[in-house]
């Protein structure tokens, strides 16, 4: 694999996850009855402030997962976890290499504990093949979600 394909691959997934968290949200609006939004766009100016609703709240991808989840039959329901560990990968993990070449690793540690030491949380030999399971797992996820996004 070359960096381009590493980069490539890499906005692929973030872009499906950005892509997912919104689809989630608007499948929120649409399921959930008592919660409205007036947000409008293109009117929006920085240091505006509008009510907190599915779009606007700070949840991140795990709640937003867990309120669409309650909200759907069984069969509609999505796995929160391996989303949740790649996002959090992505977001917080580190890409290293003690080579010149690709594939990178990705690697997840914790925050540090009282001693000052980190756990290995996670650790992902980012392979082509890595990354199209990744873009998969989220496509599928995307392919629940997108019958309540009205």
């Amino acid at each position: 694999m070359d960096s381009e394909t590493h980069v490539r691959q890499l906005g692929k997934i973030i872009g499906n996850l950005q892509s997912l968290e919104v689809a989630l949200r608007a499948a929120i609006m649409q399921l959930d009855e008592t919660v409205t939004s007036s947000l409008k766009i293109g009117a929006l100016k920085v240091g505006d402030k509008v009510p907190e609703d599915p779009f606007t709240n700070y949840d991140s991808l795990g709640p937003t997962i867990s309120k669409f989840n309650a909200l759907v039959p069984n069969s509609s329901r999505i796995d929160r976890n391996p989303l949740v560990t790649l996002r959090d990968a992505l977001a917080h993990g580190k890409p290293l290499s003690d080579k010149k070449e690709f594939p990178l690793t990705l690697i997840k540690f914790s925050k540090p504990d009282k001693a000052g030491q980190v756990t290995v949380e996670g650790i992902y030999l980012m392979t082509v093949e890595w990354f199209q399971e990744q873009i998969d797992l989220v496509q599928f996820a995307l392919k629940k979600v997108g019958p309540y996004c009205g």
